[in-house]
């Protein structure tokens, strides 16, 4: 993998470009875009994110940061399911655990309509989506991706996603290989020329 620093760098230079913010030059398709990178490099992500939302923020844009993990737990916590699901976590087998949490976080049913409601509350120039790896299996990455096209189609979008994606398929930790359609595009290999 690159530079993270350099990757950061460039996805600064690519997402503050007058094509990425008014979502021109995409064939038609839904402006959802994914960073990959290297799982084990999860605490320098963060920082960089937090890094390149400030320079952002400071040219003038506003970016709504939507951690999936966070948002799970906020969904459970509200619907008064998530120290019911801690006490009976030791009892469970992990395939009834796993469906219990899948049921509860069903990603069309119950995560879409918190992501639309935040996009809705707070008018950004763009989303940024992490977490993705913190709710792996319960919620998948392809799962989140189709389904975003439904509630945010008025900015792009940006996943940031620890594993490999090289244009057609997601492989979430280097490891476990996802569906192959993606309706996304590598922001690193994406041009946006002005």
């Amino acid at each position: 993998m690159s530079d993270i620093i350099e990757d950061f760098e460039k996805i600064f230079q690519q997402i503050t470009t007058n094509k990425f913010l008014s979502m021109q030059s995409l064939g038609g398709e839904e402006p959802f875009f994914i960073y990959s990178f290297d799982p084990t490099k999860q605490n320098q992500i963060i920082k960089e994110t937090n890094r390149l939302q400030k320079r952002v923020e400071k040219k003038g844009l506003k970016v709504l940061r939507i951690n999936l993990y966070e948002l799970s737990i906020d969904i459970l916590q509200n619907r008064g399911m998530l120290d019911k699901i801690l006490q009976k976590e030791q009892s469970l087998t992990k395939d009834k655990l796993l469906q219990s949490l899948v049921n509860m976080l069903d990603v069309e049913t119950k995560l879409m309509p918190e992501i639309e409601k935040k996009v809705n509350e707070y008018k950004s120039d763009m989303l940024f989506l992490e977490g993705v790896g913190e709710v792996f299996p319960f919620i998948r990455s392809h799962t989140v991706i189709n389904n975003l096209q439904k509630v945010v189609v008025d900015r792009p979008t940006l996943m940031f996603f620890p594993g490999v994606f090289d244009g057609h398929r997601l492989v979430l930790f280097g490891k476990i290989f996802d569906d192959n359609h993606y309706r996304a595009f590598n922001i690193i290999n994406y041009s946006f020329e002005e």
